[in-house]
């Protein structure tokens, strides 16, 4: 399956990017658990939705269409004044409240059962877990679903024009609980979706981890398990291609933590046999490539082209080369 790459990468444990949050915000009047709208107006919503969700069928496909038109066509107000959803749909910004309150209008008015969350979140590297934050959960065919449409607009826009990083942006819908609960943290236990809600001690005790690691295969159960059980543990800093990745290539087998010292092998199943990775290290059996590697490990992509790098002592990348690497502790 051939999948065409392009160079510009997003960081997906948000190295360098602070998400935005209530907590970035000077004033929150509606950072709480109050209803969002006492007097939804029906008519104007269905009218406002139904451009957007035409030709959907299922309720799944309606609250995805919404999420990927306010995705696109909304911005993050980093003037910090616009959290309602009515101001927030007329001047096509606001802040975490106003995003997440018209996304629950806008599916409101197409007949879809929805909540607006309020927690905390972990919205960066060097995040104590405690910003302010909203976001939704919404009912489909497949249950109740959890989705951050004002962190899927931060990965559609890029600094503060209408370039969109296209497949990028989606990671944030329907977001698998045992990932999600490493980044937000509901006021109200049952909106985590778990028969077992993780506790606020545990939440704290978490890294920053992103759902984008699901796309390079990890199971997000395994991964939740292993960081509850070594909360010391240190997550991989990965990164992801917007718009042709999606699974040009899957890991198989990797491990959550990697410590100093100790030697780990990585397993990657290439889905584009025509770039396959190039470095000598590499044991080949049919389309599965493994190598022994210790913490350092670098993972580098040059258009569809995958380099693998398990010494940490290799030269910095080139302008056109980025690079994925377990930390040492």
């Amino acid at each position: 399956m051939k999948k065409h790459l392009i160079i510009s990468l997003v960081a997906l444990s948000f190295v360098a990017t602070i998400l935005p949050s209530c907590s970035d915000e000077p004033f929150l009047p509606s950072c709480s658990d109050e209803p969002f709208d006492l007097f939804f107006n029906k008519k104007l919503w269905s009218e406002r939705v139904a451009p957007i969700v035409e030709g959907c069928e299922t309720d799944y496909e309606k609250a995805k269409a919404i999420y990927d038109w306010m995705s696109e066509n909304v911005v993050y107000d980093y003037t910090y004044s616009i959290y309602n959803a009515y101001d927030c749909w007329e001047k096509r910004t606001g802040v975490c409240q106003a995003f997440s309150e018209l996304y629950a209008n806008l599916a409101k008015g197409c007949d879809l059962s929805v909540d607006v969350i309020h927690g905390i979140c972990r919205n960066s590297d060097v995040s104590d877990g405690k910003a302010g934050h909203a976001w939704n959960k919404v009912k489909t065919e497949k249950g109740w679903i959890l989705l951050d449409v004002t962190w899927g607009s931060c990965y559609g826009h890029h600094n503060d024009d209408w370039e969109t990083w296209g497949e990028s942006s989606r990671v944030w819908f329907d977001v698998h609980p045992d990932i999600m609960v490493f980044t937000h943290f509901p006021n109200n236990s049952k909106d985590q979706l778990k028969s077992t809600p993780v506790s606020l001690e545990k939440y704290l005790m978490l890294p920053n981890l992103t759902p984008n690691v699901c796309f390079w295969g990890w199971d997000a159960s395994r991964a939740l398990e292993f960081f509850l059980q070594h909360p010391q543990a240190k997550a991989p800093k990965l990164y992801i291609v917007p718009n042709g990745y999606w699974g040009s290539n899957e890991f198989l087998e990797y491990p959550f933590s990697m410590e100093e010292g100790k030697e780990y092998t990585i397993r990657v199943w290439n889905l584009n046999p025509e770039y396959p990775p190039t470095h000598e290290d590499w044991n080949v059996e049919g389309d599965v490539y493994t190598c022994t590697a210790s913490a350092g490990f670098k993972f580098r992509i040059r258009g569809s082209g995958v380099l693998y790098y398990p010494s940490a002592a290799k030269s910095d990348p080139e302008e056109d080369l980025y690079t994925f690497c377990y930390p040492s502790k």
